[in-house]
């Protein structure tokens, strides 16, 4: 198995070099270097995290149509920072104080009977710590980023 493999590689790099696109297969594979657009970050973080938060909202509090609207707004101000308004910017400025509130809140209710053993609080619990941590990442991002909004 693994010398097949090895030969479909060493095949593949031939072909490489046959078409003359080694050189840019070579740079990709050995840089490997990961550019990230903190306006591409935050746009796709914010729609994700109103994803989330409509699911989680749905799943836990129905009756609570504050987060309702709080995590329809980040999905429509996602898709707007994707096409960098600078009214959707100082909108999700307006919305990180209170998302990082709904999941350290969230996150407080359910460690407030200590520790759980139960893999799916667990694993809401580790989902909110990243929604915390990256709506802290979003915001500071958007700042660095501010003049290229329009």
């Amino acid at each position: 198995m693994q010398i097949y493999i090895c030969k479909n590689l060493i095949s593949l790099k031939e072909n490489f070099k046959r078409f003359k696109l080694s050189k840019l297969f070579e740079e990709c594979a050995l840089k490997k270097e990961l550019k990230i657009n903190p306006i591409l970050f935050s746009g796709v973080f914010y729609i994700i995290a109103g994803c989330y938060g409509l699911i989680l909202t749905i799943l836990l509090a129905t009756n609570l149509i504050p987060f309702y609207l709080l995590h329809a707004l980040a999905l429509i101000i996602g898709f707007q920072i994707l096409r960098k308004r600078k009214w959707a910017a100082n909108i999700s400025l307006f919305l990180f104080p209170l998302m990082f509130i709904f999941s350290i809140s969230t996150l407080w209710y359910y460690l407030g009977g200590g520790i759980n053993v139960s893999l799916s609080i667990n694993i809401l619990n580790l989902t909110l710590i990243f929604y915390a941590a990256f709506a802290l990442i979003s915001a500071f991002l958007i700042i660095a980023s501010w003049k290229e909004f329009k």
